[in-house]
């Protein structure tokens, strides 16, 4: 029964922390916080195993290079408070250990896109007409929601495109690739 509720959890968790990724720094990453610590319990509790990926020795390396380098650093002590960035690489873990079904990658995936969507229509509505070098956006200065993530949800909707079993989910991820390229 716990696993079950924890599943659901976490599943819920890793949604609002897709959709979020998008549009809200404070709630992605307390979405992640949360879906973190609800792991670690699993993991301790052998609710789910602990998840890998392949990428745990080059992200290591590329965290441990980047907190080294701290030492050599100008103000090494504002260089230490840069280094909480290093937490985002945890949110591979996180989609690790939810995308296990075709459910939960449906749920993931569609937030992903979702929002993503909704941040390139705020974006291109709130454009200044007339001047479009200048943005007054959602992915103006964030390191979060910024152009690189709409990059990546245009990534990943081509691939539902080409590549789910339904037409309908085909349609939906073409027509939504559309505003995430106008960005």
């Amino acid at each position: 029964m716990i696993n079950s509720t924890a599943n659901k959890l976490l599943l819920g968790l890793g949604t609002l922390l897709a959709a979020s990724s998008m549009l809200s720094v404070a709630i992605s990453q307390i979405a992640l916080a949360l879906c973190l610590i609800l792991l670690i319990i699993g993991v301790i509790n052998k609710w789910w195993p602990m998840p890998k990926t392949g990428l745990e020795l080059p992200f290591a390396l590329f965290v441990g290079w980047g907190l080294f380098t701290i030492l050599f650093s100008t103000p090494p002590a504002e260089s230490v408070a840069f280094a909480k960035r290093y937490f985002i690489y945890s949110a591979l873990w996180v989609g690790a250990s939810i995308a296990t079904t075709n459910k939960a990658r449906t749920w993931l995936l569609t937030a992903i896109i979702s929002s993503a969507v909704i941040n390139a229509l705020y974006s291109l509505i709130t454009q200044v007409p007339g001047n479009y070098t200048h943005r007054a956006t959602l992915i103006q200065d964030s390191s979060m929601t910024g152009a690189w993530l709409i990059a990546g949800a245009i990534v990943i909707a081509l691939s539902v495109a080409l590549t789910a079993p339904h037409r309908k989910a085909k349609l939906i991820s073409c027509i939504s690739i559309a505003p995430l390229l106008a960005i």
